[in-house]
């Protein structure tokens, strides 16, 4: 008898500390600082424009055409970020081909005929530099 007594105080007091069969709580993970991601660079932005449009505002990496327009006198805007020259082409060959690099900084074209014609130009920079550009009425 004095045994069955023995067996069940300890059965007590096991249930009464909380024994069960599941596996203890795992501990947290000491914390770790993870580090904050750099900012990404700006990307190509133009200001934003006060003269009237002649060709809205598009973007594009390495070479691509610009949309035609039909103006005596107009103005590039291109802002081109991503190293390297960046040229702006007339097919027609009435202008000089504009030079520039493409150091993130923006910059401007500017070009006079004698009377309005359709203009065919052209934006030619390496295939890692992306730019924006937009053609303005001057």
């Amino acid at each position: 008898m004095r045994r069955r007594v023995c067996v069940t105080s300890v059965c007590v007091l096991l249930a009464l500390a909380g024994c069960t069969n599941e596996s203890p709580a795992p501990s947290p993970a000491p914390s770790v600082a993870v580090p904050t991601p750099k900012p990404l660079p700006s990307g190509p932005t133009l200001p934003v424009a006060t003269v009237p449009v002649l060709v809205p505002n598009f973007s594009g990496r390495g070479e691509q055409p610009i949309p035609e327009f039909t103006s005596a006198r107009y103005t590039v805007l291109i802002h081109c970020v991503g190293g390297g020259p960046l040229k702006v082409v007339d097919a027609s060959a009435k202008a000089k081909p504009y030079v520039s690099v493409c150091d993130g900084r923006g910059n401007t074209i500017q070009d006079t005929l004698d009377s309005p014609e359709v203009r065919h130009l052209r934006i030619v920079a390496d295939p890692g530099s992306d730019w924006e550009a937009r053609v303005e009425a001057r």
